[in-house]
């Protein structure tokens, strides 16, 4: 019997206890390493609006050329002791490493992450904490199986509420296979 593969996604919302989310998002908030990212410009010529810091531990990942040099966040680091079992945890799970740490703090309810493709080389794990956020994946083309056309590029495949605590998984080999 040949290997099986991982799904495509994981989910899993109550990877933290309420306890453990409560702290880890108490001890995030209160770093000083937080960097201004993601603004966006509604239209040419308007001024650019942010909707969220990010913190990033570890190697960095690479932008691509669209991003404004302003809006990308350097390296605070290794990542730090506090998070060394939360990564362990995650890394026993899915029987893989992760070198890098990035966190995005939202100002409020109206910020949102707008849509992009994640270019990583190895799966990307979320950890949602706070306020419950709506978490949509989009085809990002179409059905290639043509006969059959099962979706077209935009089209929703998965639409999840991450709750406090919950932990969502994307596995490298599907990362340029949808949008968020």
């Amino acid at each position: 019997m040949g290997k099986q593969s991982r799904p495509w996604i994981d989910f899993e919302p109550t990877f933290l206890d309420e306890a453990e989310a409560d702290d880890l998002l108490s001890w995030l908030n209160a770093r000083p390493e937080w960097q201004k990212e993601n603004g966006y410009c509604p239209k040419p010529g308007q001024p650019v609006i942010n909707e969220h810091d990010s913190i990033q531990w570890g190697p960095r990942q690479a932008y691509l050329a669209c991003v404004p040099a302003e809006f990308r966040i350097t390296s605070s680091g290794p990542i730090p002791q506090e998070l060394e079992g939360l990564q362990k945890r995650i890394e026993q799970r899915y029987q893989c490493s992760f070198n890098s740490i990035q966190v995005n703090r939202h100002y409020d309810e109206t910020s949102k992450v707008r849509p992009h493709s994640d270019h990583m080389h190895g799966d990307i794990a979320m950890l949602s904490l706070g306020q419950e956020r709506r978490f949509i994946l989009r085809h990002k083309h179409d059905d290639k199986a043509k006969t059959l056309n099962r979706w077209k590029a935009g089209d929703i495949c998965k639409s999840l509420t991450l709750p406090h605590g919950a932990l969502l998984t994307r596995n490298a080999r599907y990362q340029h296979d949808v949008t968020q």
